[in-house]
């Protein structure tokens, strides 16, 4: 499909860990495939612990997967050339939840903005000075800030300096984790709308990850469900918001205030499970008060059972819910 900007297949990634020594492999990301289309947002929702940075990380060129591949444009990532992977660094930018800490306070916000193009070697210094002060303006920042140190800016203000940063290169996909999440409530409308202005304006495709469901509604064309390091439910955000099919699913919709629920609200025992003790069969077993005795030992897998919504979940899948 020519509208294709990301293709996942079977990605993984472990964590090694040390104890009493052994050495343990703790799986983040468990055989996810999924594909992201130029210019939509794909939302990726899940408790903490379930793997949704690790994944955006994997995705946004932070880390190498332990197995699976990532083709971007339709070219696998692993067999690309050292040129070409650099390439890819200007086409893949990645915003952070914290921009006091991924961004260096010893420089002036002209810097920060600036230093991609100086890594890629792009631009005159003249050049460059015209593009931060545009850039400024793109964020709704004068260019006096220019001047300014991270420390003397508030955090809506921050947040934009860091989005100036991932934009200043034109990339063709933005990963942001938890980009409003630190902010308080009226900040964080304006940068969301400033997200959806910029994304038009250029044409841009994000990965949006968040654990709060009404953002990611606002934001998202589709939204991925994860739980321990799969994704178990995937679908347009209105399909998964009206119908959601996978109990996880409807535990965290019935949990938001402001939803409309239609009978009962689900809910789910105890905590998420470690990823050095992951149940066997489905993950959520343990917790789901919808599990039958096939939850216990049989893995589901993500099928789809309405058009565009995938499910990882024996209960829809047999009923045809």
């Amino acid at each position: 499909m020519q509208n294709l900007l990301v293709e996942v297949e079977n990605l993984k990634k472990n964590y090694t860990h040390h104890k009493l020594y052994k050495i343990q492999e703790l799986p983040a990301v468990s055989d996810v495939s999924l594909l992201l289309r130029k210019g939509e947002t794909l939302g990726l929702v899940g408790e903490s612990g379930s793997g949704k940075t690790t994944l955006g990380q994997l995705i946004g060129q932070l880390l190498d997967p332990t197995e699976g591949i990532v083709l971007f444009e339709g070219q696998a990532i692993e067999d690309m050339t050292s040129q070409q992977r650099k390439r890819l660094k200007k086409d893949i930018q990645y915003v952070f939840q914290d921009a006091y800490s991924s961004l260096n306070p010893r420089h002036k916000v002209s810097k920060l903005i600036e230093e991609p193009l100086i890594i890629q070697k792009i631009g005159t210094p003249a050049e460059r000075k015209e593009w931060v002060n545009d850039m400024l303006n793109e964020i709704g920042l004068d260019k006096s800030y220019r001047d300014a140190y991270i420390h003397e800016l508030s955090g809506g203000q921050r947040q934009r300096i860091g989005i100036a940063r991932a934009l200043i290169l034109k990339p063709k996909l933005l990963v942001l984790d938890e980009p409003v999440s630190a902010l308080d409530v009226s900040v964080q409308s304006q940068i969301l709308n400033l997200l959806k202005s910029l994304q038009q304006k250029y044409q841009l495709t994000y990965m949006f990850i968040s654990h709060d469901l009404n953002v990611v509604h606002y934001m998202s064309d589709r939204i991925a469900v994860m739980y321990l390091g799969g994704i178990i439910e995937l679908a347009n955000v209105n399909d998964l918001y009206e119908h959601p099919l996978h109990p996880y699913t409807k535990a965290l919709i019935s949990a938001i205030p402001t939803y409309k629920r239609q009978g009962e609200p689900v809910l789910l025992k105890g905590e998420i499970a470690s990823a050095t003790d992951i149940p066997n069969g489905c993950s959520l077993h343990p917790r789901c008060p919808f599990a039958t005795e096939i939850c216990q030992f049989k893995k589901p897998v993500l099928e789809e059972v309405n058009q565009g919504q995938y499910v990882s979940c024996h209960l829809s899948r047999i009923n045809g819910q």
